[in-house]
């Protein structure tokens, strides 16, 4: 959180009017990245508009950053309480881009051994999309 007097500045990469990219602290892989809301939220379905506008922008520009590397992104939402306040972010995983079409089956299958069923985004679709159209 930039708000926070810990925040290590050393790892942020971009900030925007609403959202800031940094380098994620315990990287899985080189060049993971998070993508942060400067206003604390709980969930990406929960984000005011520009807020979402911005990420939107955001998620693009690092997909054509991985593309020209021979990479695509893996992007999931992650949520962590912290004291006192609530902060989601999206995390986001360059993979190379042979690997794409086995990830959605490895995630489901994945998934399923813990109980966790996923819904699959268009590219760049807001995360509130499903929940809107469930009754």
């Amino acid at each position: 959180c930039l708000a926070s007097p810990q925040v290590e500045k050393h790892l942020v990469c971009s900030i925007g009017e609403e959202v800031y990219v940094a380098l994620a602290k315990g990287a899985l892989v080189p060049h993971h990245v998070i993508i942060v809301p400067i206003s604390h939220c709980v969930s990406g379905a929960q984000l005011a508009p520009a807020v979402s506008e911005e990420m939107v922008k955001y998620k693009k520009a690092i997909t054509e950053m991985f593309h020209d590397q021979g990479m695509a992104p893996v992007m999931f939402e992650r949520y962590i309480p912290t004291r006192g306040t609530q902060h989601m972010h999206y995390q986001v995983l360059p993979v190379p881009k042979k690997l794409v079409p086995a990830l959605q089956d490895a995630f489901e299958k994945e998934g399923a051994k813990q109980h966790i069923n996923f819904d699959t985004l268009l590219p760049f679709e807001s995360i509130s999309a499903p929940m809107e159209e469930k009754p």
